[in-house]
């Protein structure tokens, strides 16, 4: 009986440790479908169903195609250069559009690789890549000056956003439900792993927003609502992180250290 009862005190916490283990290697080597598994391939809906005009805009990323679309305002105050998050493509943030749209501005968005019409597959690198090969459109192609650009993201697209801002200088910065980082968001849901040694995927935020310089900075925890009708009056002018609504992703603490960290020079 002794003997029995001093093997179980050795092979269950074996087993515990090795399932332990498994369960990392798991998560390691799964972490890009765990990410970008709900990458999202079918339109549901166009701009021209809501009446707007719009263009299609194909750029050449790392030998694929990342497509976005061009949805221009009449007399706009700028442009909104808008990043979605991990769980929908471009048609499922037409809701958004409508509001920039109200607020003065122009809109482009795009898909990362895998999702929409976009060819290839989204990794982190990629999506940096896919932001940075459509502020090049709207700079190169359509000769928009850097200080009209806005740029804005949604959850994981703060992160693209972010790094994006770190390499250009954007009138404004808006953030929308974003994280410090994809660890510290696995950390606090699940604090038994150790988030911060088995994380390939990163989308750094607090490092990356430390150098960037745009004229304003807005960081939001929920949809955005009035706070964008408010913008439009204040119009690149205040500096200003309303709180209103939680997300369940991405607690609205990370949105709270994103902008308590950043050192944005706000002229």
């Amino acid at each position: 009986m002794k003997r029995i009862i001093k093997w179980t005190l050795i092979v269950i916490p074996a087993l515990a440790v090795l399932l332990y283990l498994v369960l990392l290697a798991g998560l390691w080597a799964m972490q890009e479908r765990l990410m970008f598994g709900r990458a999202d391939t079918e339109i549901r809906e166009m701009p021209d169903a809501r009446g707007w005009t719009y263009e299609d805009v194909w750029c050449d990323v790392d030998g694929e195609k990342t497509h976005g679309w061009w949805i221009p305002l009449e007399n706009a105050r700028g442009t909104i250069l808008f990043a979605h998050g991990s769980g929908r493509n471009i048609s499922g943030y037409l809701e958004d559009v409508a509001l920039y749209r109200e607020a003065g501005f122009s809109v482009l968005l795009y898909d990362y690789g895998g999702y929409g019409a976009s060819g290839g597959a989204a990794s982190e690198a990629r999506c940096y890549a896919d932001a940075r090969a459509m502020w090049d459109y709207l700079v190169d192609v359509r000769k928009m000056s850097a200080d009209r650009i806005v740029l804005a993201g949604s959850s994981m697209g703060g992160g693209v956003t972010l790094g994006l801002a770190v390499q250009v200088s954007p009138a404004a910065l808006i953030l929308e439900s974003t994280f410090t980082s994809v660890p510290d968001v696995l950390s606090e849901a699940y604090p038994f792993i150790p988030a911060r040694w088995i994380c390939r995927i990163q989308f750094r935020n607090m490092t990356g927003s430390g150098s960037c310089v745009v004229r304003s900075w807005w960081c939001t925890a929920g949809r955005i609502g009035w706070f964008l009708l408010a913008m439009a009056e204040n119009c690149l002018r205040q500096l200003t992180c309303p709180r209103y609504s939680l997300k369940s992703v991405a607690p609205i603490m990370a949105g709270s250290s994103v902008h308590g960290i950043s050192t944005c020079a706000i002229w």
